[in-house]
């Protein structure tokens, strides 16, 4: 199922084609390499770990963040093998994968990292809701700076991750139903 930009996808990439500067490039080459998905997910591990070590806790809820990640990832793999959407032209100093464009892996990871925050530090929700967005909306902006993908490549990804992220708190409220049952 190849599917194509529609005239909106074309009219913002041109846009950000002809506005960029120097500058810009390189600060989304920067921030790009350094919210690659699997150092972040590295990092969420680490910091998942450590999460596990203070609260001296291992119960299966604790995993969960880890679990959307995963998932998260496997669902904007599956996506891109099911449309086949092609990348838009490039054209840039920076290397991008031939592979398909739709979601983008990149905003799904970071929104979908935020989401493991909002269930970890529920305590300051309000902050780390406004830390989420701020990162995901550099990352989309990064995306379509670098010309690696089209505007509703970033609207896929974050519904995507919205339907994730609810999935998992139901599931995350069904194991602390059982829990407390037991």
């Amino acid at each position: 199922m190849k599917g194509g930009p529609a005239t909106f996808d074309s009219t913002v990439a041109d846009w950000f084609k002809s506005h960029r500067t120097p500058g810009e490039i390189q600060w989304a080459q920067v921030f790009s390499a350094i919210t690659t998905p699997a150092l972040v997910f590295v990092v969420v591990c680490v910091a998942l770990l450590f999460w596990q070590y203070w609260t001296d806790s291992w119960l299966s809820i604790d995993f969960i963040p880890l679990g959307l990640m995963v998932s998260s990832a496997g669902v904007a793999t599956l996506a891109k093998l099911f449309f086949d959407r092609s990348r838009p032209g490039v054209g840039l100093a920076t290397q991008i994968d031939l592979d398909p464009s739709y979601p983008s892996s990149h905003v799904a990871f970071i929104a979908i990292t935020g989401g493991c925050l909002l269930l970890l530090y529920s305590g300051r929700r309000a902050l780390t809701l406004l830390f989420v967005m701020l990162v995901t909306v550099l990352m989309a902006v990064d995306r379509l700076l670098l010309g690696a993908h089209w505007f509703t490549d970033l609207l896929g990804s974050i519904f995507m991750v919205i339907g994730l992220f609810y999935l998992s708190k139901f599931v995350e409220e069904s194991l602390e139903e059982r829990e407390r049952m037991m």
